[in-house]
Parts: structure tokens; sequence; C-alpha cells
């Protein structure tokens, strides 16, 4: 995002905590962009490791990390912002927006910062080498809400002004529930955990684990998440109408419409369990979706199933250490608060 926003023509300063993480950009002052959208190199206004120096330059912000970078950056920005200073997580994963507005008012945030979230990450994208990135997609829709949806109109407008094909969510139940990741992620990795550690990730992660009875998992979970948003007025999409809507996937059956999907085509299993189809989509996917069920009793056993499985697996309980209603904020709100508070 940082390149091709480079190349648009903007002003960008990028910020990582991990000097090694951004070594290779900070050597280059920019990144080396390739693939179907944008192409070329990017220079970047700025490259660093220093939070503080990251935002003397006044602009939106975007937080463009895996979910479970979320709290840290929500810890250590909060008292580094001013009043009216506009982020968006890019995807906020489910329950984002809950998370990061919470750590940010318990650690002093000014009143007046605007939070919101994407329903997914515009780009299918692959690190290629250090500094350089090859994208292999670019979906074509991008939900936006803010907590509160009063404020979504003030954020996505210079979102929009980046990608047109943002578009305005009603609440950020909206972004978090049509998260698809948890959905095409958690349960194939665990289907295939033993070839994946048996070959070191030597296959193609949607192309070929991805087979008939492993989209009958993923089905399965989708059923419990539409059941979800049916409760709470989200409107959404089974996975393989979200396949056809972002990517112009075809044909009747899940693996059929996966196989369509060109910007799957390149992708590489994860080499080993520690990758954030388990790390991310689980404690910051399934956990929340699993836990706002809760609130509306829907029951998700399958969502349970892969959490206890992935927990057991992970060797951590991600139960507590997810997206719980403690985590987001919302324990003890009924189902007309949690409207409410949206």
């Amino acid at each position: 995002m940082a390149a091709a926003i480079a190349l648009a023509g903007y002003e960008v300063v990028l910020y990582d905590r991990f000097e090694e993480v951004i070594a290779p950009v900070l050597q280059r002052q920019g990144i080396e962009l390739s693939g179907v959208s944008t192409q070329g190199f990017a220079r970047l206004e700025k490259v660093t490791t220093d939070l503080k120096e990251a935002l003397i330059e006044k602009g939106l912000i975007l937080v463009v990390l895996p979910a479970f970078a979320h709290a840290y950056i929500a810890e250590h920005i909060a008292p580094l912002l001013e009043k009216n200073d506009r982020l968006i997580l890019s995807p906020g994963s489910t329950g984002g927006a809950f998370e990061f507005r919470k750590i940010l008012v318990e650690h002093g945030a000014p009143e007046g910062v605007k939070v919101g979230e994407t329903d997914t990450l515009i780009y299918t994208c692959q690190i290629t080498s250090p500094g350089q990135v090859k994208i292999m997609g670019v979906k074509d829709h991008l939900g936006m809400a803010a907590l509160p949806a009063k404020d979504t109109q003030t954020l996505l407008e210079p979102l929009k002004e980046i990608y047109p094909q943002a578009y305005a969510e009603k609440n950020v139940l909206f972004t978090g529930l049509n998260n698809m990741n948890p959905i095409f992620h958690v349960f194939p990795t665990l289907a295939n955990l033993g070839w994946m550690e048996a070959t070191q990730g030597n296959f193609r992660f949607y192309y070929d684990g991805i087979t008939a009875s492993v989209a009958r998992l993923i089905e399965a979970v989708d059923r419990e998440r539409i059941a979800l948003c049916q409760s709470f007025g989200v409107w959404t999409v089974s996975a393989i109408e979200w396949q056809k809507k972002l990517y112009g996937a075809k044909g009747d059956t899940l693996p059929q419409a996966l196989h369509s999907n060109r910007s799957y085509e390149e992708i590489q299993s994860p080499r080993s369990k520690d990758n954030r189809f388990l790390t991310q989509d689980v404690p910051m996917g399934l956990v929340p979706m699993a836990e706002i069920a809760k609130i509306a009793d829907i029951p998700t056993p399958f969502m349970d199933s892969a959490i206890l499985m992935a927990s057991e697996i992970m060797g951590e309980e991600y139960r507590a250490t997810g997206r719980n209603l403690d985590a987001m904020g919302l324990s003890g709100l009924n189902k007309e608060e949690l409207l409410r508070r949206v």
C-alpha cells in the first residue's frame, strides 16, 4: 500500500517497529512494486522505526499490519495523537476498531480521534525479495466503517481518493463480520497441517490445499458467520459469492471458484503452523465472531472446534488471549446495546 500510494503521487511515511524488517526499505528509501497493478520503484517521503517521528507529518494514518499487532500500535500511538487525527485499520480483521478504540481511551488519546477499519486488505500480494512486493490481484470492493458510524464519511473521503472502490458500510459489525480471512484460512490450515510440515509448504494453498472435503469445512464455518450476520442485520454473501464479487471468480462449487481465481494461482502454503492463518485469524477472527455470537445467542460449533484445535496445536488459549468480549470492551452488553455502540 505504501508503494502504490506513493506511485500515485502522494507523500508517504512508512513506519515499522522492527529495524530488521524495514532495513531493505530504509536502505533504498523506497519499495520496488511489480505485478498486475501499479509498477515501478516507489520512493517514500520517510522510512522510520520511530513512531513519534513518523507522526510529525500530518495526514491519514493507515495501520496495515497483522491484527495481533493492533494492540501494540494502539497503546504506543495513543499519547502521540492529536484531536481529529484520522486512523484506519486496513483491515481491522474482526473487532479491530472495538479493541483499538478501547486501548486508545485507556492510554490517553484525545477525544475527537477518528477510528475506522476496512473489511479486507485491498491487495492480494507477497514479498518476493527484500524491499520488493508483487501484487497478484486488486479487489473490486473495499468496505469501510468508523466506530462510531457517524465518523465514517470523514474517514471515507481521503480513502476513496486513493482507492475509488472504497465505500461506506453501515457500521463496524458489517466490516468485522464480513472478514473472510478466518473463513478461508483456518480450516484449510488445520486440515493441511501434516502436508504443510512435511513439505515446508511446497504446495499451492488454495489450488492444491482446498479440495472438496476441505471446502465443506469452509462452508460449515461460513454458515455460522452468515447466521451471525443475519442476527445483527448485517448484509453479507456466502464464501463462494464473495469470491465472485471481489475477484470475478466463476464456478458452481467453492473449489471451482477458488481454482478460477488467478490472484490465488501463485500463492504457496505457509511453511509451518507459525503463520498468520492461525496466529491472526483464530484469535482476531474466529474468537471475536464466536464471542459476539454469544450476545446474539447464535451457536458456533465449527468456530468453537477450530478455536479449540488451534489453541491445542499452538499451545495458547486463544479464547483468553484473543479478542474476547472484554478485550473489545463489549462485556455485559446485550444485543441492543451493542447496536447502539456501533
